[in-house]
């Protein structure tokens, strides 16, 4: 595997991670489902290390841009005819096992829903973080850094928050809000693994091994202890303490009242 950590190499999108499929019959489709910065790019790499699948942000417009113009290139990914189109040369590029794993955000659960449809047998991780004053930081701090976006000045459903304040500290609790609500009802009547990401960062081999058991697989047979280890040791994606705590120092009560309410049950 390589240990490169690039952002391409993260996003598992150059021609080295296509491996053509000859599963016979539908794919079983596995779902991160998570919300934005959660860990979910260490974690799916980390997955890709065990084994267990290719998992990428295959609903982001990056995978249209990189992924579509590869697979192909005369469809438009963003009409419903040409998504299907893009998404059949994902099961046909990425399944191992028959399994095509797929990290998905709150605000790409139509496209999820379509994928699924009234079909059983799916795997679903959901990918959550306890402590939403550090998660609303943490992406805060890559806006304010313009990290790991390369220009890119929104994330798709959030207002401009150029300017940080207490009320779009508000905007953006709330936006990631919709997207954990919107994942609970529709995990609601399927069985899924919940996984937080505090316990991941803490344990990540308890964690992949939670997950190997969970897409049915032997823990005892897989490199548990190595794709731990590089979970453990990879920088990439994560923002600076020091600029996160000086921007939580900053709003304090802004930041206390986010935790406040989720004891609340808001």
């Amino acid at each position: 595997m390589s240990g490169t950590t690039n952002r391409v190499d993260l996003e598992l999108s150059g021609k080295e991670y296509d491996r053509l499929s000859d599963e016979a019959g539908a794919p079983r489709y596995l779902f991160l489902c998570t919300t934005p910065r959660t860990g979910s790019h260490r974690l799916s790499r980390a997955m890709y290390e065990l084994g267990l699948a290719f998992p990428g942000e295959y609903l982001h417009p990056w995978a249209f841009e990189r992924l579509a113009k590869r697979w192909c290139p005369d469809v438009d990914p963003t009409t419903p005819e040409g998504f299907g189109a893009y998404w059949s040369h994902v099961c046909r590029w990425r399944g191992r096992d028959g399994i095509v794993a797929c990290a998905a955000f709150g605000y790409q659960i139509a496209q999820v829903r379509q994928i699924v449809g009234t079909g059983e047998g799916h795997l679903f991780i959901h990918l959550h973080r306890r402590t939403r004053s550090d998660q609303v930081a943490s992406l805060m701090t890559l806006y304010q850094t313009k990290m790991p976006y390369e220009g890119h000045a929104q994330i798709s459903g959030i207002p401009d928050i150029s300017e940080i304040s207490p009320r779009s500290i508000r905007i953006v609790n709330q936006f990631l809000d919709l997207q954990e609500r919107r994942w609970q009802a529709f995990l609601r009547d399927k069985p899924h693994l919940a996984v937080a990401s505090e316990d991941f960062f803490a344990d990540p081999a308890g964690v992949l091994e939670r997950i190997a058991i969970h897409c049915g697989r032997d823990p005892a047979a897989l490199p548990i202890a190595e794709a731990a280890g590089m979970a453990a040791a990879t920088r990439a994606y994560t923002v600076n303490r020091e600029t996160k705590n000086r921007l939580m120092a900053q709003f304090p009560e802004a930041f206390a009242e986010l935790d406040k309410a989720r004891g609340r049950g808001v």
